[in-house]
């Protein structure tokens, strides 16, 4: 099973360490970064090495609520938004492609929770990220 990548704890994700990881999606990346701030101010990402899984993850924290987790691989990152499972409807309505609706419809619930997981290989897929973050914020 593949790993992120970002797996040495002394080396921080700043963008020296990020360019040559995420390559072409480094543009995706910078795009990403700016949509956060211009339609989340209050969000504050965290960077921390987790042991466990040995990498480095970004939890975007809106006051003490985890909004969503970003882990980076070779050539894309992923942002992770976890739902409630009663949350499922509101996020199946939402204006986006089936295939990420049957993603989400046959995403493995973890207890109560459940997982919507977007890769991001370019800047194409974050206009879903964006809904998808709008909704988890009117949730939590």
């Amino acid at each position: 099973m593949e790993k992120p990548s970002l797996n040495n704890p002394d080396r921080f994700p700043d963008e020296k360490e990020l360019s040559p990881v995420l390559g072409d999606a480094f543009e995706a990346w910078n795009h990403f970064q700016s949509l956060l701030k211009t339609h989340f101010p209050d969000l504050k990402p965290e960077w921390n090495f987790y042991k466990d899984g040995k990498c480095w993850l970004c939890k975007v924290i809106y006051k003490k609520k985890t909004i969503c987790w970003i882990s980076v691989w070779d050539g894309f990152f992923k942002v992770t938004v976890y739902f409630h499972i009663n949350n499922e409807t509101e996020v199946l309505q939402l204006d986006f492609n089936e295939d990420l609706k049957d993603q989400f419809r046959n995403a493995k619930p973890s207890g109560k929770i459940k997982p919507f997981t977007l890769s991001v290989p370019d800047s194409d897929s974050l206009t879903v990220i964006v809904k998808i973050m709008k909704l988890k914020l009117e949730v939590i």
